[in-house]
């Protein structure tokens, strides 16, 4: 796949942008930042930022994981489970509450779309309240 995303490709955004900026923080800690910057250099990657809240065509991962795998030598299933021994740690801790304590690991990544969800009601609810708050304020 090109580095260069097809418009029919950024349609189906199914990426949960905190797992691509985990991505980008388990590259520049593990591997070095020098392999991220060599994959940012990439056509149609260098200007790309990863925020947490945002969602990504699904493929960008696969993408991404196919480039720093050829990057570095090393099989692409490795990377990804290097990848998870780090990035789920920080999940759990950031997002304990909402994990359901009878899971499993395969639980967990089964239903990560799922706590992605509960975060962004609450964050909406949040930021409603607060437009709300602020406005009756201002009366």
């Amino acid at each position: 796949m090109p580095a260069v995303w097809s418009e029919r490709e950024r349609k189906g955004l199914n990426m949960e942008g905190i797992i691509l900026l985990g991505l980008h923080r388990y590259v520049c800690e593990v591997l070095g930042e020098p392999v991220w910057q060599k994959i940012q250099a990439l056509p149609g990657l260098s200007s790309r930022i990863y925020l947490p809240l945002q969602r990504y065509p699904e493929y960008e991962l696969q993408n991404l994981v196919r480039l720093i795998a050829n990057e570095t030598h090393l099989p692409a299933s490795r990377l990804l489970e290097d990848f998870g021994e780090h990035f789920m740690p920080e999940m759990i801790r950031m997002y304990g509450p909402m994990i359901d304590s009878n899971w499993k690991l395969m639980d967990l990544v089964d239903n990560l779309v799922m706590v992605f969800q509960r975060i962004g009601r609450v964050k909406k609810s949040a930021l409603e309240l607060q437009t709300i708050m602020s406005g009756s304020r201002l009366s």
